[in-house]
Parts: structure tokens; C-alpha cells; sequence
């Protein structure tokens, strides 16, 4: 569904995207980096710069600086006022700056984990099919080993068995 006021839309919209600004009851306003359902990640924003910040502006071409190293939470609902969003704001560097201040790996690098673990996850598959494709293959040669290694019958015992069965016939017949 399209909406032509994205300001409306956002304050209607209970989830808190990314790079959106709210103000909170406290009236201080937070950049939202994550929403969790009832809680999100947030940076606090100030009107002046300070030691560390970076810069970013509102819809209202508000400068407004943050510190991507004092990563907090807010309940939800405690942010009560949608303020924009910054059109030059790159999130995914905030969050970049705010894992390094915290000694995480970048999003990027996380990201390259998660599809080289899936390439490892794909191979390990491949193995295991491999593996269950060698294991039958065992068990076809342990079958055929099994049955080669039985001795062919003997025909002069084949022969005295069926005499035997006869003969054993016979005597019940008559009993």
C-alpha cells in the first residue's frame, strides 16, 4: 500500500525502521538502528557536535550529531513522535561505526561469514551424500563378497539330498 505523506505513514506504523528519528517522551530524539518488536536499538541525537559524533540531518534539514559508540535501547513505547529520517544518512555505515566502537565485526564482514557458511553448508551436504553413496556401495560389495564366498552346492550331495526327501516321502505314504 502506498501512502503520498510518509510523516503520516511512519506515525501510524508501529515498527521503527531503520534510519527513522523519533522523539521520545524524554524529548530527546534517537535514530533508530534496530527494532525488536517492543524494544529498539537507538543512538541519542544532539543539536551541537560533540567529541566522537557524526553529523546527520532530519527531513527538516536539521543537523543533528550522534556517537555510533553509545549504542542504547528504547522501549517502543516510549518513542512517541516520528521526526523523518535522514536521506543522507547510510545506516549500514552508522551500524558499522557503532560495531567497531564495540569491537564487533562490521556488517559487511558478517555478511560474507554468513555466505561462506552456507557455502560450507552446501559442501558439507555434498559430503554427506557422498559419504551415503559410499557406504551403499560398501554394502553392495560386502553382498556380493558374502554370496561369492558361499561354496557352490555339491551335485553328488544335491543328488543324495533329493534321494533322502524320496525315500522319506515313501516311508510316510505307507505309515
Amino acid at each position: 500500500m502506498q501512502h503520498s505523506d510518509p510523516t503520516a505513514y511512519q506515525a501510524l506504523n508501529t515498527t521503527k525502521e531503520p534510519g527513522t528519528i523519533w522523539k521520545a517522551q524524554n524529548e530527546r530524539k534517537y535514530l533508530i538502528l534496530k527494532d525488536h518488536g517492543a524494544w529498539s536499538n537507538v543512538l541519542v541525537l544532539w543539536d551541537e557536535y560533540r567529541s566522537g559524533c557524526v553529523e546527520i540531518a532530519d527531513n527538516n534539514d536539521k543537523r543533528m550529531y550522534t556517537n555510533p559508540s553509545m549504542l542504547t535501547f528504547m522501549f517502543n513505547s516510549a518513542l512517541c513522535e516520528y521526526c523523518g529520517s535522514d536521506p543522507l544518512l547510510i545506516v549500514e555505515q552508522i551500524k558499522n561505526m557503532a560495531a567497531d566502537a564495540l569491537g564487533l565485526p562490521a556488517v559487511e564482514e558478517l555478511k560474507a561469514c554468513k555466505e561462506h557458511c552456507k557455502l560450507l553448508q552446501k559442501e558439507l551436504a555434498e559430503c554427506e551424500e557422498n559419504r551415503r553413496a559410499a557406504w551403499d556401495t560398501v554394502a553392495v560389495y560386502k553382498t556380493r563378497a558374502a554370496e561369492a564366498s558361499v561354496p557352490a552346492p555339491d551335485p553328488e550331495a544335491a543328488m543324495y539330498k533329493r534321494m533322502y526327501y524320496e525315500l522319506l516321502d515313501r516311508i510316510v505314504q505307507r505309515g
